[in-house]
This record gives C-alpha cells, sequence and structure tokens, in this order.
C-alpha cells in the first residue's frame, strides 16, 4: 500500500500545538495532578511526549528500536518542562523534514516504518496525549476525545500508519508485512501505537 501522508509534517506540527497549548496552561502546582492515564500525572505525561518527541528524531538518525526503549522513561523535562517540551518537537518537526528523511526505513520498536508512517503514528499519539492533558485540566469539552480528528478519522489514521489490521494487545501481534524490530518483544502490552495504559483514550482506540 503506498503511503498517502503528504501532508504528515504539517499534522505533526499542528498536534504538537496543541499539546503545548494545554501544558502553557498547567499552574505552578499542577504538575502532580492525575491524568486518564492511570501511570501518568500531568508532569510524567509531559514527559512521555518530550521524551517522545526526541526518541523519534533519535529514530531518524539511526537509532535502533531497543534504544528507543532504552530511553522510554529517561527525564527529558528538567527544570522547565514547557521549553524542553516546544525544543523537543521542534528537533522531531526538523529532524523529519529533513532531505529523504520521510523515506527512509526507520527502527520502530513494532516493526520497521518509513519516516512518514513512523510520524504518522507520532501524530496520533500526540492527538490521544493532547485530550489526556486537557482532561487532566479539567477541560469539559475534551470529554469526548480527539474531537479535531473525530473518532473515525483517527482510526484511519492509525490504521494506515502501520498498515492493517492495527496492532492490538500484547506485543507480537502484528499487521501482514510489518516486520516486527528486535525490541518487539521488550514492549509492555498496552493499546495499540499510544504507549498508553490500558484505560486512557479507550473511545477512540482501532
Amino acid at each position: 500500500m503506498a503511503d498517502t501522508f503528504d501532508d504528515v509534517l504539517d499534522r505533526f506540527r499542528r498536534a504538537t500545538k496543541g499539546f503545548e497549548h494545554h501544558l502553557r496552561a498547567v499552574p505552578p502546582g499542577g504538575w502532580g495532578a492525575p491524568t486518564p492515564c492511570p501511570e501518568w500525572d500531568v508532569r510524567q505525561l509531559a514527559n512521555h511526549m518530550t521524551r517522545g518527541n526526541l526518541n523519534y528524531v533519535g529514530l531518524v538518525r539511526g537509532a535502533t528500536g531497543a534504544e528507543f526503549l532504552a530511553q522510554r522513561d529517561a527525564d527529558a523535562l528538567g527544570d522547565d518542562p514547557v521549553t524542553a517540551f516546544t525544543a523537543s518537537a521542534e528537533a522531531c518537526a526538523d529532524a523529519f523534514a529533513g532531505s529523504g528523511a520521510l523515506d527512509r526505513v526507520v527502527d520502530y520498536p513494532m516493526g520497521k516504518l518509513t519516516g512518514r508512517r513512523a510520524l504518522a503514528v507520532r501524530t496520533a499519539d500526540s492527538v490521544v496525549h493532547t485530550w489526556d492533558l486537557a482532561r487532566a485540566r479539567g477541560r469539559r469539552h475534551a470529554r469526548r476525545g480527539p474531537r479535531r480528528l473525530g473518532r473515525r478519522r483517527l482510526r484511519r489514521h492509525l490504521r494506515r500508519a502501520r498498515g492493517r489490521p492495527v496492532l492490538r494487545g500484547p506485543a507480537g501481534r502484528r499487521a501482514p508485512g510489518v516486520t516486527p524490530g528486535p525490541a518487539a518483544h521488550a514492549v509492555r502490552p498496552r493499546p495499540p501505537l499510544t504507549g498508553q495504559p490500558s484505560r486512557s483514550a479507550s473511545s477512540v482506540r482501532a
């Protein structure tokens, strides 16, 4: 199946701007507030997003899936979470905007992907976690899930990013034609592609 994500870089930038918008509104005492992700408070969610952006930069530059997973929980926020996140988003966009990056095959932990498809996965993750952060802030409009893409559009986005069917359940199940990376066994069972604990954003699972 041919890649169809010609505007994926623009979509990624818009998705990260949405997360940044909510991140800037977190009050000084709000970093420990719970989120819809049972394992993460607001700071941990922000770190997941920031570290994720940096890990995708690593993939474009030749990092392995095992290296991606080894860094997944490392602190990336320091003393200034907002600046750290915005810098990571810019670095990720710049990396994928590089010559040939979208067509390059990267060693995504769950299987080899083109850069274009890997960035589509990252974009979907950003949309879902923007909803998580909005819910953590108590935003009423977030109760119905990621409305900008809509449930059906987000599901299609996820399916196309990985090929059909979308991965479900424990690591190791995969779409036809997707070669699992050597680090695939190390991925904990989570909903497909988002990296979330099982109760987060369940309404948009494919």
